[in-house]
């Protein structure tokens, strides 16, 4: 059994505790898949076939993506894999998986329920837009109203007929939002196939 042994230096630390923890900790946080720059289609998807271990993208001459092993777990006899090849073998295999009409109905109506609470907060907005809509219509109604008989001046009728105005252009902008929401959560739950 292997037991670490720790020293006290006489020397000033270059570093404080605090941030040779911090280094630490990101170091030993285990070997997990992170984001490229690149987006590569496949990294932290597919494990080595020998081993177990993860496959890595690599770009060689510029423009060719090679998988291989890390071999994190120690030498591996694995070979690579060009990116379009593995692209091939996993097309292959998602196109042998089926799914039968009895899941395929049930699939859409678990996504049906899921997004039931979903529909109804849009239902809901829709409803509400449609009587503020109609009160802001009584509202620039009635200022016409007075206006042409005198009770309110010009100045007045241009700018709260304006602002009345642009809030309708509002309000029938969100009503088209949310009933495409609305839409489009029917269509994904009922084109599943």
């Amino acid at each position: 059994v292997w037991k670490e042994k720790r020293y006290v230096g006489s020397h000033d630390p270059l570093i404080s505790k605090k941030l040779f923890d911090q280094a630490q900790s990101i170091l030993t946080r285990g070997n997990r898949s992170r984001e490229t720059k690149r987006g590569f289609a496949f990294a932290g998807l597919v494990k080595c076939g020998l081993c177990g271990c993860a496959m890595t993208p690599e770009v060689k001459k510029g423009k060719y993506i090679y998988y291989h092993c890390t071999q994190y777990k120690g030498s591996c006899d694995n070979v690579y894999i060009r990116e379009e090849k593995l692209a091939e073998l996993l097309a292959d295999v998602v196109k042998q998986v089926q799914i039968g009409d009895d899941a395929v109905e049930d699939i859409k109506r678990a996504l049906l329920e899921s997004q039931k609470d979903k529909v109804d907060y849009h239902t809901a907005s829709v409803e509400s837009l449609h009587l503020r809509y109609r009160h802001v219509q009584s509202l620039l109604d009635r200022a016409y109203e007075d206006k042409l008989s005198g009770k309110i001046s010009e100045d007045f009728w241009q700018r709260k007929s304006a602002a009345w105005e642009d809030e309708m252009v509002d309000i029938r902008f969100k009503i088209k939002a949310h009933e495409s929401a609305n839409l489009n959560y029917f269509q994904v739950g009922t084109e599943i196939r």
